[in-house]
């Protein structure tokens, strides 16, 4: 079974001092426009490892992620939020929620840019055979959080190129929970 996950962006307004939901629409073959997915594919688990929604991974620990639904959340973050409470088969059971800041995220990035490949690395175990774990050579990969700041930096630059270069990265937080 895999894990779906639900990731958002929002934006701070500072001229209304709140924070507001950020989409970026697409035309459907239905002719509709719908909000595109942030992160559409499911069983992300090294990134789940890394924002704290899992712990299926050994990563540096990103010490900027709060965990709880933001109380200033958007009207439409609290009406998604809610959205999921109502479609749950589990009932009144409600996904923990993580969330972090653009620029906290470009800074861990920038700490930790690559990190352990335990998925490689186990193979070249796997493979040796008569390899101790503690001797298998480290392997890297780019860090799992880079692909999720890289789509939010390409959502934010393909709805607005003009806009895109007023907002600071501090004023743009992602919010994240998953399902099962």
């Amino acid at each position: 079974m895999g894990a779906y996950p639900y990731f958002y962006i929002e934006i701070f307004n500072s001229k209304l001092n709140e924070w507001e939901k950020y989409d970026v629409l697409t035309k459907n073959d239905k002719g509709e426009y719908k909000p595109v997915d942030l992160w559409p594919w499911n069983g992300s688990h090294e990134l789940f490892s890394v924002i704290g929604l899992e712990d299926s991974y050994e990563f540096p620990i990103f010490s900027a992620v709060h965990e709880g639904f933001p109380v200033n959340a958007s009207d439409e973050m609290y009406k998604e939020y809610g959205r999921f409470e109502e479609e749950s088969f589990m009932g009144s059971w409600m996904p923990t929620v993580k969330w972090f800041n653009l620029a906290d995220a470009m800074l861990y990035l920038e700490r930790y840019p690559k990190v352990k490949d335990f998925e490689a690395m186990e193979e070249t175990w796997v493979a040796a055979e008569d390899m101790e774990w503690n001797d298998v050579p480290v392997e890297l990969m780019d860090n799992p959080l880079k692909h999720l700041v890289d789509r939010v930096l390409a959502l934010l630059e393909a709805a607005d190129e003009f806009r895109y270069w007023e907002w600071k990265y501090s004023d743009v937080r992602i919010i994240a929970w998953k399902s099962w």
